[in-house]
């Protein structure tokens, strides 16, 4: 656990159910999801990032946690190919909406730890993180994808439909919903993020001056 997540619990747990929150409300507009053929492009690791950048990485994991339960959600209709997967096997399904994206989430906060230490701008965490929660919520979803489902009926027909197989098949199937995800995630992460860190440190400048004159 990151020292934010030490310093500062009560504001780091009001800053997780304003997040969670947000990702809720995502999911169920059409702010959450692109419909992009088979597979949704998901913008809900925008928040998620943007929390893991903000509050650490067990945050992100967290939020990371939720993304997945609403996902999960997603499957009783809401997603031809989620309620295709859910109609095979209900606990791959859970397994294949969650585990990903609590991974996703928790990476993308340890990349910006990490890199904190080097940039002290803070910039290029911010980019990396926003760059690394889409690219693992796309790997791993595929590769779970691949696990759990591959050689059911479905995902078998599903090839045929496409004319794809092995590693061009997962790529077919999601690669332009991690194009938007990770252009959606560069863009609002980094924007968002830059500026919600400049109002903190602003106001901890304030406060430093404060007590200074106190004193």
């Amino acid at each position: 656990m990151s020292k934010k997540e030490k310093q500062i619990p009560l504001k780091s747990v009001i800053g997780l159910a304003v997040f969670a929150l947000i990702i809720v409300v995502m999911a169920f507009t059409p702010a959450g999801f692109l419909k992009t053929g088979n597979l949704e492009a998901s913008f809900l690791v925008v928040p998620v990032a943007i929390g893991a950048i903000l509050l650490g990485p067990t945050y992100g994991a967290v939020l990371g946690l939720v993304m997945g339960v609403v996902s999960f959600a997603q499957c009783f209709g809401a997603s031809d190919m989620g309620s295709a997967l859910f109609g095979v096997s209900a606990v791959n399904t859970f397994l294949l909406c969650v585990i990903p994206r609590v991974i996703c989430g928790w990476m993308a906060g340890v990349f910006y730890d990490l890199l904190s230490k080097i940039d002290k701008t803070g910039f290029v965490p911010q980019i990396a993180a926003a760059v690394v929660c889409p690219i693992f919520n796309f790997i791993l979803f595929m590769l779970g994808l691949s696990l759990l489902f591959g050689q059911t009926p479905y995902l078998l027909n599903l090839q045929t439909q496409m004319n794809a197989s092995g590693i061009g098949f997962y790529f077919a199937l999601g690669g332009m919903n991690l194009l938007y995800e990770l252009l959606a995630s560069v863009v609002l992460t980094t924007g968002i993020s830059t500026l919600i860190l400049k109002f903190k440190n602003r106001n901890k400048v304030k406060e430093e001056v404060s007590e200074k004159d106190k004193k």
